[in-house]
């Protein structure tokens, strides 16, 4: 009788066995399905983390591009040269800094400086134009408040700014992000005014808005 318990009882061990071993497998997948995605997303948020800061540094190159031409209209008018000695384009590039190690102190410590990364790189170009506020077209964003303006007389002057960042790696470029700032600048004896921007750091301006374009660079 003991023989044919053992013979009842040993098949139904195997199979626990084997029941126990499929849903070990079972979360094993679960578990390495869930993993794999939870990975991915992670290198999705890191992708989307970059873009955004891409086009900070876009914004940030335009938005200092308009800065450096109307510096460049402010020195003219302070050395009483012709402002139209500025009219015309001006191109710079801006190298992107990182914290990078160095070497190595005698304590033994890592030392880090900043220094110019070369898989970053940003850059400006900057138009800057003279505006007449009788020709200017109805449509122009910039138009209502050139013409408020124009009553205070003075030189008007339009600074059409690109800013670019891209990120690049074994001399292919795989990401650009571009930001457009348009400001228009009265210049007059006394001073100068910004009558017009549609930059991103003046909340008071309805016309508030930054135009950007990022994507992959084929």
């Amino acid at each position: 009788m003991n023989g044919m318990n053992h013979r009842t009882i040993r098949p139904a061990r195997r199979d626990r066995r084997g029941a126990a071993l499929l849903l070990a497998l079972g979360l094993l997948a679960v578990f390495s399905v869930l993993g794999a995605a939870y990975f991915k997303y992670m290198s999705i948020e890191s992708d989307l983390v970059e873009m955004d800061v891409q086009k900070m540094r876009a914004r940030f190159a335009a938005e200092g591009g308009i800065r450096l031409a109307l510096g460049e209209l402010l020195d003219l008018q302070a050395r009483g040269e012709p402002l139209e000695n500025a009219l015309g384009e001006i191109q710079r590039s801006l190298p992107v800094y990182g914290m990078t190690q160095t070497e190595r102190t005698p304590g033994g410590r890592v030392g880090r400086s900043p220094q110019p990364l070369d898989n970053l790189g940003s850059g400006m170009t900057v138009q800057v134009t003279k505006l007449d506020p009788d020709n200017l077209s109805s449509e122009d964003p910039a138009a209502p408040s050139v013409r408020a303006a124009a009553a205070e007389g003075g030189a008007f002057f339009r600074l059409a700014a690109e800013g670019v960042a891209a990120h690049r790696a074994a001399g292919r470029e795989y990401w650009r992000s571009v930001a457009h700032v348009d400001a228009v600048v009265l210049l007059k004896p006394q001073g100068h005014e910004i009558v017009y921007w549609n930059g991103a750091d003046r909340p008071g301006n309805p016309d508030n808005i930054i135009t950007m374009t990022t994507g992959s660079v084929e």
